[in-house]
This record gives C-alpha cells, structure tokens and sequence, in this order.
C-alpha cells in the first residue's frame, strides 16, 4: 500500500516538474479551443465542445458537476471573482486515445465574489494539471483539475474543507428555496438522519416538507445571517422569507408576507455529504403571519 502511495505522489511530482511527453493527440486543437472559449468567456462556444449532459468536472468548484452548464456555472464563479484570470495552456501530452494531460497556469487578483468569499485583493498564480477526456466524436466529457478549487482557496487564505462544508449547506438550502427535491436530497447521505423541531423525521417527511413549503410560499427564500464552520459541523442562523400564495396547513392562501426565524445545525461524513441535519423552526409566529395576526408566543417546538 505504501509502495502505491509513494508511485502515486512521485509520478505527481514528475507532471508537476518534468516536461510531458511530446506526442499530441487529434483533439489537442479542440482542447485548446476549449480553453480560448473559457479565456474569452465565451460560453456557447466552449459547450459546443463539449457533451452537454455528460460533461462532468471535478475539483474545480466545492462539488463535483455533471452537465456542461452546470459546470459553466462553477467556471464563471471564478471569472467574475478575478477580473484577469487566465488559464494559460503549456503543454498537452496524451495518455490514451481520448484521455490527456494538459498542464497549465492560472493566475489572477481576487476582486469579486468566490463562492461567497468577499473580494481579498490577492493575487493568485499556480500551476496544475488537468485531466480531460473526449468522446469518439470529439466531444469533451470530463475535466478533472489535479490541484483545482483548493489550491485558489489555500492562496487567498480560506481553509478549503471549511468552504466546502459551508458551500454543501448553501447548496442544499438553495435546492430547498428551489423546491426540486431530488436536487435538495442528493446533498445528504442516502442513510443520513434528519431531526425537525426535535423530532427524527424520514427523508420522505423532509422532500414533503420542502415541496410543501415552496407550494404554499412560491418566492419562499431561505437568508443566512450567521455561518459557524467547525470541522465537519455547519452551524447556520438566518430567516424563512416568502408570501403565501399557495394552500398552507389546509388552508386557503391569504397573500400575507412572512419572515421567520430559524437556525440549523448540520454534520457532514469524510465524502462530504450531509449525514445528520436538525432545524429549529418559528412555526407559531408563522402560522400567525399567514393569518395576519400580530405576532405572539414563539415555539421552536411545533
């Protein structure tokens, strides 16, 4: 085992220090026209390059992506946090007839948001190897960044893990302001626990309770105000926000406005998936928003 550890970090270190092999492939010219599209922030034309649904990347964003807008999604995050960044393209070398090894340079000043990461004014450069593949029709269909995401966040001084837990709870959040539970849930290990107002409910009761809510509260929108990351806990405090427009309890909407308190506690597994979440919920105060009358007793209990 340790003999394969230490191949494994040494060939690594070879990529990273060694001029790749010499010979090209017949989809290096559609690589690099992979990554002008990317430098150009041209889009469309880099997802004609690419399988759409298929596509998948690792290690750029906090997340695995699969689909090409998907992925897209995750490449603009970075674009728009640094004004000037660039992928600089040194050497592409194959290792089979569809797989190569493309060695680059990023580089850029961190002056937008990252991922939720204020703006910090530093400038980051690194250089990486990605592995890309195409199909036999000369469509890519995977990008894996060896250092990726991790590396950009290391530079501007964020701890990686931490940012990744935070952004799987984010994620999740947003699926559930969404209502698309299938999304909501795949954030979660299939065997993860959930806990609402006290009580274990099944993951049948959650994707319920999330469909439930956006039905009642079309605009429903989920606000942080607070982020507490510790190790592979997330402690996340904010507000539930939305007009009920929709039948809410049995009930027939009344157009009402709410905005209730909240707080969540989630702990994530070693792959990086939800595996217990509780949640603390004002229903008294918004039971009686919806009904427009003024706010009395709260209960977190109900």
């Amino acid at each position: 085992m340790l003999s394969k550890l230490f191949f494994t970090a040494a060939l690594l270190a070879f990529f990273f220090t060694a001029p790749l092999a010499a010979q090209s492939g017949k989809y290096e010219s559609t690589i690099r026209e992979a990554y002008d599209a990317l430098n150009r922030k041209d889009w469309n034309a880099f997802a004609a390059l690419c399988d759409e649904k298929k596509y998948t990347d690792v290690n750029v964003a906090p997340m695995t992506t699969v689909g090409v807008w998907e992925a897209l999604e995750g490449y603009k995050q970075f674009f728009s946090a640094f004004t000037d960044f660039k992928i600089a393209i040194n050497e592409i070398a194959t290792i089979s007839p569809s797989r190569y090894l493309v060695r680059v340079t990023l580089s850029g000043k961190h002056t937008g948001n990252l991922f939720s990461i204020p703006a910090t004014g530093k400038t980051m450069k690194y250089d990486d190897v990605d592995i890309v593949e195409l199909d036999a029709q000369g469509k890519c269909i995977y990008h894996e960044a060896t250092k990726g995401g991790t590396e950009v966040f290391r530079q501007l001084g964020v701890d990686p893990m931490a940012f990744a837990a935070e952004a799987t709870v984010r994620a999740m959040l947003a699926a559930a302001d969404e209502g698309i539970t299938d999304k909501f849930m795949s954030y979660w290990a299939p065997d993860g626990k959930n806990y609402f107002a006290g009580k274990q409910t099944s993951g049948e009761d959650l994707k319920k309770r999330i469909s439930g809510m956006k039905s009642a509260f079309p605009d429903i929108k989920r606000t942080l105000d607070d982020v507490i990351v510790s190790g592979n806990y997330v402690t996340v405090k904010g507000w539930v926000t939305g007009t009920n427009k929709g039948t809410y309890q049995g009930q027939a909407p009344t157009g009402n406005s709410v905005k209730v308190a909240w707080l969540g506690l989630y702990k994530l597994n070693a792959e990086g998936k939800i595996q217990e979440g509780s949640v603390e919920f004002d229903t008294a105060t918004l039971n009686n928003q919806v009904k427009g009358a003024a706010a009395g007793a709260t209960s977190s209990n109900n």
